[in-house]
Protein backbone atom coordinates (compact mmCIF):
# COMPACT_ATOMS: atom_id res chain seq x y z
CA UNK A 1 0.00 0.00 0.00
CA UNK A 2 1.42 3.57 -0.97
CA UNK A 3 0.35 6.37 1.08
CA UNK A 4 1.23 10.19 1.85
CA UNK A 5 0.37 10.66 5.04
CA UNK A 6 -1.06 8.30 8.13
CA UNK A 7 -3.02 8.68 11.14
CA UNK A 8 -1.15 8.84 14.11
CA UNK A 9 -4.14 6.96 15.86
CA UNK A 10 -3.46 3.65 13.92
CA UNK A 11 -0.39 1.30 13.92
CA UNK A 12 1.74 1.58 11.80
CA UNK A 13 3.36 -1.73 11.45
CA UNK A 14 1.32 -5.06 12.50
CA UNK A 15 4.28 -6.69 13.65
CA UNK A 16 6.83 -5.87 15.93
CA UNK A 17 9.57 -6.70 14.68
CA UNK A 18 10.73 -4.87 11.12
CA UNK A 19 13.84 -3.75 9.39
CA UNK A 20 13.93 -0.74 7.44
CA UNK A 21 15.79 -0.25 4.29
CA UNK A 22 17.85 2.53 2.45
CA UNK A 23 15.81 5.28 1.06
CA UNK A 24 15.30 4.51 -2.97
CA UNK A 25 13.32 6.82 -5.43
CA UNK A 26 11.25 8.83 -2.35
CA UNK A 27 10.53 5.66 -0.18
CA UNK A 28 11.41 4.03 2.59
CA UNK A 29 10.43 0.15 2.02
CA UNK A 30 9.59 -1.29 5.32
CA UNK A 31 9.43 -4.45 5.61
CA UNK A 32 7.46 -7.11 8.06
CA UNK A 33 4.59 -9.45 7.53
CA UNK A 34 2.38 -6.42 6.45
CA UNK A 35 5.50 -5.28 3.60
CA UNK A 36 4.13 -2.00 3.53
CA UNK A 37 6.13 1.11 1.75
CA UNK A 38 5.70 4.82 2.91
CA UNK A 39 6.33 7.81 0.56
CA UNK A 40 8.52 10.29 2.26
CA UNK A 41 8.49 13.49 -0.35
CA UNK A 42 6.02 15.08 1.89
CA UNK A 43 8.65 14.52 5.15
CA UNK A 44 11.08 16.04 2.87
CA UNK A 45 9.15 19.50 2.07
CA UNK A 46 8.23 19.46 5.95
CA UNK A 47 11.80 19.29 6.76
CA UNK A 48 12.96 21.76 4.19
CA UNK A 49 10.16 24.15 5.82
CA UNK A 50 11.37 23.79 8.93
CA UNK A 51 14.69 24.43 7.74
CA UNK A 52 13.49 27.92 6.12
CA UNK A 53 11.73 28.58 9.41
CA UNK A 54 14.89 28.37 11.56
CA UNK A 55 17.07 30.56 9.31
CA UNK A 56 17.68 34.04 10.91
CA UNK A 57 17.70 36.99 8.95
CA UNK A 58 21.21 37.39 8.76
CA UNK A 59 21.58 34.50 7.18
CA UNK A 60 19.00 34.11 4.64
CA UNK A 61 20.25 38.02 4.00
CA UNK A 62 22.48 37.44 1.11
CA UNK A 63 20.42 35.14 -0.77
CA UNK A 64 17.69 37.87 -0.50
CA UNK A 65 20.30 40.47 -1.54
CA UNK A 66 21.38 38.87 -4.30
CA UNK A 67 18.35 37.93 -5.99
CA UNK A 68 16.53 40.96 -5.30
CA UNK A 69 19.81 43.09 -6.31
CA UNK A 70 19.93 41.04 -9.96
CA UNK A 71 16.27 41.15 -11.04
CA UNK A 72 15.82 45.01 -9.79
CA UNK A 73 18.89 45.95 -11.50
CA UNK A 74 17.66 44.03 -14.88
CA UNK A 75 14.23 45.06 -14.63
CA UNK A 76 13.15 47.19 -17.37
CA UNK A 77 12.17 50.45 -14.79
CA UNK A 78 15.04 49.39 -12.34
CA UNK A 79 12.28 48.91 -9.35
CA UNK A 80 10.16 45.79 -8.70
CA UNK A 81 7.22 45.83 -5.92
CA UNK A 82 7.34 44.04 -2.93
CA UNK A 83 5.13 41.26 -4.25
CA UNK A 84 6.80 40.60 -7.23
CA UNK A 85 10.16 40.22 -5.54
CA UNK A 86 9.00 38.06 -2.94
CA UNK A 87 7.24 35.82 -5.83
CA UNK A 88 10.88 35.89 -7.48
CA UNK A 89 12.11 34.56 -3.66
CA UNK A 90 10.27 31.73 -3.97
CA UNK A 91 12.20 30.25 -6.95
CA UNK A 92 15.03 29.49 -4.20
CA UNK A 93 14.68 26.20 -2.44
CA UNK A 94 15.95 28.48 0.04
CA UNK A 95 13.28 30.94 0.36
CA UNK A 96 9.94 28.60 -0.09
CA UNK A 97 8.84 29.81 2.94
CA UNK A 98 9.50 33.65 2.85
CA UNK A 99 6.53 35.97 3.54
CA UNK A 100 5.63 39.34 2.05
CA UNK A 101 6.01 40.77 6.09
CA UNK A 102 9.28 38.48 6.28
CA UNK A 103 10.71 40.39 3.28
CA UNK A 104 9.85 43.36 3.99
CA UNK A 105 11.21 43.25 7.53
CA UNK A 106 14.73 42.07 5.75
CA UNK A 107 14.73 44.99 3.50
CA UNK A 108 13.93 47.36 6.56
CA UNK A 109 16.62 46.51 8.27
CA UNK A 110 18.98 47.52 5.06
CA UNK A 111 17.92 50.91 4.74
CA UNK A 112 21.55 51.29 2.79
CA UNK A 113 21.45 48.72 -0.27
CA UNK A 114 17.08 48.88 -0.71
CA UNK A 115 14.82 51.83 -0.50
CA UNK A 116 10.75 50.80 -0.34
CA UNK A 117 8.84 53.51 -2.10
CA UNK A 118 5.60 53.51 -0.72
CA UNK A 119 2.67 53.97 -2.43
CA UNK A 120 -1.49 54.41 -1.68
CA UNK A 121 -2.06 50.96 -2.69
CA UNK A 122 -0.74 48.23 0.58
CA UNK A 123 2.63 47.63 1.14
CA UNK A 124 3.31 44.86 -0.72
CA UNK A 125 2.80 47.04 -3.76
CA UNK A 126 5.62 49.14 -2.71
CA UNK A 127 8.25 49.78 -4.93
CA UNK A 128 11.56 48.77 -4.31
CA UNK A 129 14.68 50.34 -5.68
CA UNK A 130 18.29 50.49 -4.63
CA UNK A 131 19.31 52.79 -2.54
CA UNK A 132 22.85 53.08 -3.00
CA UNK A 133 24.97 54.21 -6.67
CA UNK A 134 28.27 52.62 -7.64
CA UNK A 135 31.30 55.60 -7.34
CA UNK A 136 34.34 56.09 -9.53
CA UNK A 137 37.58 56.69 -8.85
CA UNK A 138 39.04 59.81 -10.03
CA UNK A 139 42.32 59.17 -9.87
CA UNK A 140 42.98 55.85 -10.67
CA UNK A 141 46.49 55.62 -11.46
CA UNK A 142 47.06 56.83 -8.34
CA UNK A 143 44.84 55.59 -5.65
CA UNK A 144 46.69 52.16 -4.65
CA UNK A 145 43.92 50.33 -6.27
CA UNK A 146 40.96 47.72 -4.03
CA UNK A 147 40.59 47.42 -1.12
CA UNK A 148 42.44 50.63 -0.71
CA UNK A 149 40.13 51.87 -2.95
CA UNK A 150 36.44 51.13 -3.69
CA UNK A 151 35.43 52.85 -6.27
CA UNK A 152 35.21 51.74 -9.53
CA UNK A 153 37.77 51.99 -11.87
CA UNK A 154 35.40 53.00 -15.50
CA UNK A 155 35.68 55.88 -17.42
CA UNK A 156 32.24 57.89 -17.10
CA UNK A 157 32.31 58.97 -20.95
CA UNK A 158 32.24 54.99 -21.65
CA UNK A 159 28.85 54.88 -19.26
CA UNK A 160 27.62 57.52 -21.27
CA UNK A 161 28.34 55.80 -24.74
CA UNK A 162 30.63 59.54 -25.18
CA UNK A 163 34.17 58.43 -25.05
CA UNK A 164 36.55 58.81 -28.21
CA UNK A 165 38.68 55.88 -27.69
CA UNK A 166 36.89 52.93 -29.64
CA UNK A 167 39.86 50.59 -28.30
CA UNK A 168 39.03 50.02 -24.75
CA UNK A 169 42.54 49.72 -23.77
CA UNK A 170 44.15 52.78 -25.23
CA UNK A 171 41.34 54.74 -22.51
CA UNK A 172 43.21 55.53 -19.19
CA UNK A 173 40.23 54.78 -16.83
CA UNK A 174 39.05 51.61 -18.64
CA UNK A 175 35.72 50.54 -20.34
CA UNK A 176 35.89 46.93 -17.66
CA UNK A 177 33.01 47.07 -15.78
CA UNK A 178 34.18 43.24 -14.28
CA UNK A 179 37.88 44.13 -14.60
CA UNK A 180 40.02 42.96 -11.37
CA UNK A 181 39.92 45.69 -9.59
CA UNK A 182 36.07 46.04 -10.04
CA UNK A 183 34.58 43.03 -9.56
CA UNK A 184 35.58 42.61 -5.67
CA UNK A 185 33.55 46.07 -5.16
CA UNK A 186 30.96 44.49 -7.58
CA UNK A 187 31.05 41.28 -5.47
CA UNK A 188 30.61 43.60 -2.09
CA UNK A 189 27.35 44.71 -3.63
CA UNK A 190 26.23 41.61 -4.33
CA UNK A 191 25.99 42.49 -8.08
CA UNK A 192 29.30 40.58 -9.11
CA UNK A 193 26.70 37.98 -11.09
CA UNK A 194 25.01 40.64 -13.27
CA UNK A 195 25.78 41.09 -17.09
CA UNK A 196 27.94 44.22 -17.71
CA UNK A 197 25.59 45.34 -20.33
CA UNK A 198 22.94 45.02 -17.78
CA UNK A 199 24.74 46.59 -15.36
CA UNK A 200 25.71 49.86 -17.62
CA UNK A 201 21.79 50.52 -18.80
CA UNK A 202 21.16 50.81 -15.19
CA UNK A 203 24.28 53.03 -14.03
CA UNK A 204 22.51 55.00 -17.20
CA UNK A 205 19.19 55.23 -16.12
CA UNK A 206 19.66 55.48 -12.52
CA UNK A 207 22.59 57.17 -11.25
CA UNK A 208 22.18 60.80 -10.27
CA UNK A 209 23.83 63.87 -12.47
CA UNK A 210 26.29 63.97 -9.49
CA UNK A 211 27.49 60.70 -10.86
CA UNK A 212 28.50 61.80 -14.04
CA UNK A 213 29.55 65.69 -12.78
CA UNK A 214 31.60 65.51 -9.47
CA UNK A 215 34.89 65.09 -12.45
CA UNK A 216 36.09 68.77 -13.32
CA UNK A 217 36.35 68.45 -17.20
CA UNK A 218 39.67 67.63 -18.85
CA UNK A 219 41.67 70.32 -21.68
CA UNK A 220 41.41 67.72 -25.33
CA UNK A 221 44.41 66.37 -25.91
CA UNK A 222 43.89 66.30 -29.17
CA UNK A 223 42.93 70.05 -29.71
CA UNK A 224 46.32 70.33 -28.51
CA UNK A 225 47.92 68.25 -31.39
CA UNK A 226 49.15 69.58 -34.90
CA UNK A 227 45.94 67.41 -36.28
CA UNK A 228 43.38 69.39 -34.08
CA UNK A 229 40.32 67.69 -32.92
CA UNK A 230 37.89 66.30 -35.59
CA UNK A 231 35.14 66.96 -32.99
CA UNK A 232 35.07 70.50 -32.58
CA UNK A 233 31.31 71.65 -30.70
CA UNK A 234 30.53 67.72 -30.03
CA UNK A 235 33.46 66.88 -28.13
CA UNK A 236 33.60 66.78 -24.69
CA UNK A 237 36.67 68.35 -23.57
CA UNK A 238 37.61 71.46 -23.24
CA UNK A 239 39.10 73.10 -26.50
CA UNK A 240 41.90 75.55 -24.70
CA UNK A 241 45.32 75.94 -24.75
CA UNK A 242 46.92 73.53 -21.96
CA UNK A 243 49.89 75.71 -21.93
CA UNK A 244 46.79 78.68 -21.24
CA UNK A 245 45.60 76.29 -18.15
CA UNK A 246 49.26 75.93 -16.78
CA UNK A 247 49.88 79.30 -17.57
CA UNK A 248 53.20 78.53 -19.07
CA UNK A 249 52.33 79.73 -22.85
CA UNK A 250 54.53 81.59 -24.26
CA UNK A 251 52.47 83.20 -27.13
CA UNK A 252 49.39 84.87 -24.45
CA UNK A 253 47.19 86.33 -27.76
CA UNK A 254 48.49 85.20 -30.74
CA UNK A 255 48.52 81.86 -29.43
CA UNK A 256 47.24 79.46 -32.44
CA UNK A 257 45.16 77.34 -29.65
CA UNK A 258 42.22 79.15 -27.59
CA UNK A 259 42.52 81.18 -24.47
CA UNK A 260 38.93 81.42 -24.24
CA UNK A 261 38.14 79.83 -21.24
CA UNK A 262 34.48 81.14 -21.45
CA UNK A 263 33.37 80.50 -24.84
CA UNK A 264 29.67 79.09 -25.41
CA UNK A 265 31.28 75.03 -25.87
CA UNK A 266 33.31 75.74 -22.94
CA UNK A 267 30.64 77.13 -20.63
CA UNK A 268 28.44 74.53 -21.13
CA UNK A 269 31.46 72.05 -20.34
CA UNK A 270 32.05 73.48 -17.37
CA UNK A 271 27.92 74.06 -16.20
CA UNK A 272 27.60 70.14 -16.99
CA UNK A 273 30.65 69.19 -14.91
CA UNK A 274 29.08 71.46 -11.71
CA UNK A 275 31.41 74.84 -12.15
CA UNK A 276 30.10 77.85 -11.20
CA UNK A 277 30.90 79.87 -14.36
CA UNK A 278 30.36 83.35 -12.74
CA UNK A 279 33.63 82.58 -10.48
CA UNK A 280 36.57 84.06 -11.05
CA UNK A 281 38.53 82.86 -14.00
CA UNK A 282 41.44 82.45 -12.23
CA UNK A 283 39.61 79.98 -9.86
CA UNK A 284 38.49 77.91 -12.39
CA UNK A 285 41.56 77.43 -13.77
CA UNK A 286 42.88 76.30 -10.32
CA UNK A 287 40.08 73.73 -10.52
CA UNK A 288 41.03 72.42 -13.80
CA UNK A 289 44.53 72.07 -12.83
CA UNK A 290 44.20 70.25 -9.58
CA UNK A 291 42.06 68.15 -11.64
CA UNK A 292 44.90 67.48 -14.09
CA UNK A 293 47.97 66.38 -11.07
Amino acid sequence: MLIDSYNPQEPLFNEAIFLVFPMCHGYIYITGKTNRKYRISNMRRRERGATNHSLTDSQIFPTVARYAIYHIVTSDGGQLTVSKLRDIMLENPQLTSLSIDDLLRILGKHPEMFDLEETDREKSQSNVVLAFELQICDQPKKCGGYPTCKDMHICKYFLQNKCRQEQPNRCQFGHYLHSEHNLPILREKYMDNIDPRKLKEWIQKHHNRLFWTSRPPQVCTYYNTAGGCSKNDTCQFLHLCSYYIKRSCKFDSKCSRSHALKSERNIEILREHGIDIERDQDEIIDILNESAT
